[in-house]
């Protein structure tokens, strides 16, 4: 937001607040302009600390709306060949509310097979746990559960998931998709969801390495 932005909403607050006060007190509206056009001798004392109450009104709702922000999750993508195990990671950028979740991973069970979440840093900082089940033939389930503190999460990788691609699969992007998302706070009460950034395998037909898994953060490039 830039600050011409920022004082045309203070300006526009205070119009509103004036066009109620003058309405109120003498029975019609007035045309009123905004405060920036006025000339500063003209404008009485109240209105002064009118403006001065809405300039804190809006630092208080950018202040909030950036306090408040809800949560992202991310999921990783991967080059890989066919019978190889991609380990893919999972990141929060957690407002720091966060204290347990779940979710599922939805993804082409012909052409990957997918291994057991393991916990990332951010979990084993905090003595959280992980587990990962299927639920259907292409829908892995990840549970992220808080230690006996409900202590919440750290921004930062939240677990590891293994997929191995099948030896016969075709090259090209396969989509790991997020969905059923819930996130809970320290009293097990859901809260708001942010932005959700799915992620993806991309299947080379030419080997970029021999047998081995990989890890996305690792250079990838062939």
């Amino acid at each position: 937001m830039t600050f011409k932005v920022f004082v045309e909403q203070v300006d526009t607050l205070l119009a509103c607040y004036l066009l109620c006060h003058f309405s109120d007190r003498h029975g019609r509206r007035e045309e009123l302009k905004t405060i920036s056009s006025m000339d500063a001798e003209k404008i009485p004392m109240d209105i002064n600390q009118n403006r001065l109450i809405a300039l804190w009104f809006v630092l208080g709702s950018l202040c909030a709306s950036t306090a408040f922000a809800a949560p992202n999750l991310i999921l990783g993508t991967a080059l890989g060949v066919q019978g190889q195990t991609i380990n893919i990671p999972v990141t929060i950028d957690n407002d720091l509310t966060v204290a347990g979740m779940q979710f599922d991973v939805q993804y082409n069970a012909a052409l990957l097979n997918a291994g057991t979440a393991l916990a990332g840093s951010s979990l084993t900082a905090t003595g959280h746990g992980v587990s990962s089940s299927l639920i259907a033939a292409n829908t892995l389930r990840i549970v992220v559960t808080p230690p006996g503190n409900n202590a919440v999460l750290t921004a930062g990788q939240i677990a590891t998931i293994p997929w191995t691609i099948n030896p016969a699969a075709p090259g090209g992007s396969h989509p790991l998709t997020i969905s059923n998302v819930l996130f809970t706070d320290s009293a097990a009460k859901a809260i708001a969801v942010g932005t959700l950034t799915n992620g993806g395998i991309n299947i080379n037909t030419v080997p970029v390495a021999s047998n081995k898994t990989i890890n996305t953060n690792e250079d990838q490039s062939v």
